[in-house]
């Protein structure tokens, strides 16, 4: 197959098309293909493109609108060009025809409309598409409540509230339909106002169907309260008052003032009466009144007695307000003469109310002295009475007896002495007393250790026995055996020496005071005794001193002690009860040496003691061996000291 563009010659066509509107006719020629011979003819072939028809027009356009209620009908329209017909299709190509291209519910449409030329059919080359839409609208805003205040001072400014759903936005009216836009829907004097709340939906604008009221009213604040007061006479306790407003709420009062006082004088509450949301309606000052005007209750103060002395002590009373009072007084507390007095109690509460009480006070000594057991009261040849003394319930001091009776007694013979006791307060104590006056018997008195017969150095001084009884010396010695071992002053020194073994009497007689004083001593003799050879090494005792300055005796005399041979020592003295009086080392005569002074540590030191028997203890060293051997020696005796 061969085309030509023409029945006969004309020029071979490649592509017999035809693509624009209008026709073209085509011829097509058979040629052999071994030979290539044409057919005699051609056949002609007419292609015929004709105009489509212009797209309709839309008159109006998309149509978009919110629900209504009822809903409402959308209708898509179009126009055709001239000569043409609109037809209605639900697809942009192909698809259905549609008769009525309506929307009538919630949502959105397209619908597409074509042009179809009259007698020819021939549609138009695309379709003109209108979108019909009814968006959904949406519930009325939910209101946040009518709001009903009383007014504040200032006037408070209150506004209405409501929530759209999700999606949609409120606006305000000012009517509920029509109306004018409310930009602030609020109310700030007293009175009443409505607003509504329209929700439009977000992006769509379309309102909801309905609007949701809210009422604001301020009522007017009710008038200041007038409080009364608050008074008590100790303390007063406020409670806060209360007053109605005039929305039918009860407002309570809060302040920052005290609600406790316990001080006397007038205060002023400042109570502020406010909502529940802390905002203050009305304002009042409320006084508080303390004032204490009831004295003390006047105790009944029992008598203060007491037989030496009494001391009050300050009483209590009650108060109302104070409690527990103590009073107070000008006068004395403490009374020690016998007798009647009275005190004067004030009782103050300190709030200018105070009363006066009397107590009585009253010292009366009922009680007699202490009656005393006294002692008999002997003695050989002569008595002399000491006065007795007992003790006293109200006396410090003691109570000196008296009496009419003799105190001193010089005849052998029993005697009673009455005693009187009196305390100086009509109380009087009587007490009888034993004097008995006996002969003076021989005393007994003897040595406490044998003296040796064959130690031509031993002596002794028999005054020192005397002590044993607080004999006094002065008297004379006698030898009733006339052994000659006697000798010195008064015969008062007894040489053992030479005398056979046995017990030597020796008598003694003094005067003493009225009484002649006879003794009678008994000193053993013996021969148990060794001497030692040393001579210059052994001390040699000189046991009686005298110290009353005379140069003769008035210092404890140890020979030997500065000897070479004796190479230390020490020397202790004790009284008659075993106190150590006096202790040295190195005793030398001289600055270390025994005066009848006390330097013990358990004495007072440097204190003249008496006359009387005294023990000595002596220890040393001596090189007493050819060998050069040091030995300790030991010796102790009896020390007499007279004055």
């Amino acid at each position: 197959m061969v085309w030509y563009d023409a029945e006969t010659g004309g020029n071979i066509v490649a592509n017999p098309i035809l693509n624009t509107v209008g026709t073209v006719t085509y011829w097509a020629q058979a040629n052999v293909d071994a030979t290539a011979c044409s057919s005699i003819t051609r056949t002609s072939v007419t292609l015929t493109i004709n105009p489509a028809a212009e797209a309709p027009t839309v008159q109006a356009s998309n149509i978009t609108e919110c629900e209504e209620s009822p809903i409402q009908t959308l209708t898509a329209t179009a126009t055709a060009p001239a000569g043409a017909t609109v037809v209605w299709y639900d697809a942009e190509t192909g698809g259905n025809i549609v008769a009525n291209p309506i929307l009538n519910t919630v949502g959105t449409v397209t619908y597409w409309a074509q042009a179809n030329v009259d007698g020819t059919a021939c549609a138009s080359l695309t379709r003109t598409s209108v979108t019909l839409t009814i968006n959904p609208t949406v519930s009325a805003p939910v209101t946040g409540g009518d709001i009903t205040e009383c007014a504040l001072n200032p006037v408070q400014t209150i506004t209405a509230t409501a929530t759209a759903p999700a999606g949609a936005t409120v606006v305000w009216y000012d009517a509920p339909t029509g109306g004018n836009i409310v930009a602030n829907p609020t109310l700030n004097n007293v009175g009443t106002v409505t607003y509504y709340a329209q929700a439009n939906v977000d992006g769509t604008n379309c309102p909801s169907l309905t609007r949701t009221a809210v009422t604001l009213t301020i009522n007017p604040a009710p008038a200041a309260p007038t409080l009364l007061d608050a008074a008590g006479e100790c303390q007063v306790t406020v409670t806060p008052p209360s007053v109605q407003d005039n929305c039918g709420v009860t407002l309570t009062g809060v302040t920052t003032d005290p609600l406790f006082y316990d001080v006397q004088g007038t205060y002023i509450i400042n109570w502020d009466f406010v909502d529940g949301n802390g905002n203050v309606i009305v304002s009042a000052n409320q006084n508080v009144i303390v004032d204490d005007v009831t004295p003390p209750t006047v105790p009944t103060l029992a008598n203060v007695t007491g037989e030496c002395s009494a001391t009050a002590t300050p009483p209590t009373t009650t108060d109302n307000c104070a409690g527990e009072l103590t009073a107070s007084t000008s006068d004395p507390l403490t009374y020690t003469q016998q007798g009647s007095f009275i005190i004067n109690w004030t009782f103050n509460d300190g709030n200018g109310n105070s009363i006066t009480v009397q107590q009585t006070v009253v010292v009366d000594d009922v009680t007699a002295p202490v009656t005393p057991v006294l002692a008999d009261v002997t003695g050989q040849c002569s008595v002399a009475v000491p006065t007795p003394s007992t003790t006293d319930l109200c006396s410090n001091n003691p109570i000196v007896g008296t009496t009419t009776d003799p105190l001193q007694y010089n005849e052998v013979g029993d005697y009673t002495v009455t005693w009187t006791f009196d305390d100086g307060n009509g109380n009087v104590t009587t007490a009888t007393q034993l004097v008995q006056v006996t002969a003076l018997g021989t005393t007994q008195l003897a040595s406490a250790d044998s003296d040796c017969n064959n130690d031509t150095d031993a002596t002794f001084n028999l005054n020192t026995y005397l002590a044993q009884q607080s004999i006094p010396v002065g008297g004379t010695w006698v030898d009733p055996a006339n052994t000659g071992s006697l000798s010195g002053t008064n015969n008062a020194t007894f040489t053992p020496f030479g005398l056979a073994v046995g017990d030597y009497v020796f008598t003694y007689s003094v005067q003493d005071g009225d009484c002649t004083r006879n003794v009678e001593l008994t000193m053993t003799v013996d021969d148990n005794c060794e001497v030692e050879p040393i001579g210059a090494c052994e001390p040699i005792i000189h046991n009686a001193i005298s110290p009353n300055g005379d140069g003769q005796n008035d210092w404890f005399q140890i020979d030997n002690f500065g000897d070479a041979c004796i190479h230390s020592n020490s020397v202790e003295i004790y009284n008659r009860w075993g106190i150590l009086v006096f202790e040295t080392r190195m005793y030398d005569n001289a600055t270390r040496v025994f005066k009848g002074y006390s330097e013990g540590r358990t004495t007072v030191g440097n204190e003249e003691l008496p006359t009387g028997t005294y023990f000595y203890i002596l220890n040393w060293t001596a090189d007493r061996n050819e060998d050069g051997v040091y030995e300790e020696y030991h010796k102790e005796g009896y020390l007499y000291l007279s004055r």
